[in-house]
């Protein structure tokens, strides 16, 4: 485990620090020491795009909090960037600070942009999390495939920004202007539909399940699925093909 008080800036417990690197695929040099050349892999829990995901008071990106393990700047409203382009990576000297603009310069730099018909999915900017929460506000959606399509991001995109489990600060500001709850956006565009499950969401649910830090409750509150789902996950009857 890396535990020097370099590595700890904000003194972090013991325990939360030993937790993440539990959680971390690291190579070694002759002498013992870390290689920080090389990439250092998260083998936790992951979102949709390969980030790890780890639980400290809540989920927050892996990456972004081994950033602040070693560095006392603030990076609210900044993205922390990867110099090696693997997003599962938290070596943090592979890592920096930077804006929206600095990524995509950085991409276009290493020829990452894709173009025309090879463009994937939307990124998503603050004012389209604005629109999304408006149009949902308004009804101007019948359900959340329909929403997804025109933003060009997936359903699970949407519903975890409706979960609260994405874009946390842009989602609140807004709301507050609005006097209203997630918990009302949710309803107005779900209804009483419950969030039918992927794959990736399974093995985020089963790592949950394991590190035991949150309630099957909270989970089942967060996916909008019922708590039995997250029983039946937890048991084995359901998903038992997907390893977490």
């Amino acid at each position: 485990m890396l535990e020097t008080q370099f590595w700890n800036v904000r003194n972090y417990s013991f325990n939360i620090l030993q937790r993440f690197w539990n959680k971390v695929q690291i190579e070694y040099l002759e002498d013992g020491s870390p290689n920080f050349e090389k990439c250092m892999i998260w083998i936790g829990s992951k979102n949709e795009s390969g980030y790890g995901i780890f639980y400290y008071k809540k989920y927050v990106k892996a990456h972004r909090f081994i950033y602040e393990c070693f560095n006392l700047d603030n990076i609210y409203g900044y993205l922390i960037c990867h110099k090696c382009d693997n997003p599962s990576c938290v070596n943090p000297y592979h890592l920096f600070k930077g804006t929206i603009t600095d990524n995509i310069h950085d991409c276009v730099q290493k020829d990452r942009n894709a173009k025309g018909e090879q463009q994937g999915a939307h990124i998503l900017t603050n004012q389209d999390i604005y629109n999304i929460l408006i149009d949902v506000y308004n009804k101007k959606y019948q359900n959340i495939d329909n929403l997804a399509e025109n933003y060009n991001v997936n359903s699970g995109t949407i519903r975890r920004i409706l979960c609260g489990m994405t874009w946390e600060k842009e989602t609140t500001k807004i709301l507050s202007e609005y006097d209203i709850t997630l918990y009302d956006l949710r309803n107005m565009i779900m209804g009483k539909e419950k969030y039918k499950l992927t794959e990736p969401d399974v093995k985020i649910i089963k790592n949950m399940l394991k590190e035991g830090i949150i309630s099957q409750a909270d989970i089942a509150r967060n996916f909008n699925v019922d708590p039995s789902t997250i029983s039946m996950i937890n048991i084995g009857k359901n998903w038992s093909h997907i390893n977490g």
